[in-house]
């Protein structure tokens, strides 16, 4: 079985690049939210379960 021999029109970039449009979305402020209220649990964990014990680990390691 051959291929059908098919031509098409290729537009030139420029036509092309009138058909695409890139559009951002603003982050919703639930998720900025959600992302604070992250790094707060990182960095309080960090001071208060993290740095105590890596001082004990350095000064008495096992």
């Amino acid at each position: 079985m051959s291929q059908p021999n098919v031509t098409t029109e290729q537009p030139s970039p420029r036509d092309e690049h009138t058909f695409h449009s890139y559009q951002t979305n603003r982050v919703p402020w639930y998720v900025w939210t959600m992302w604070g209220l992250f790094w707060l649990f990182v960095v309080v964990y960090l001071l208060i379960y993290f740095v105590p014990a890596i001082q004990i680990e350095l000064v008495n390691p096992p």
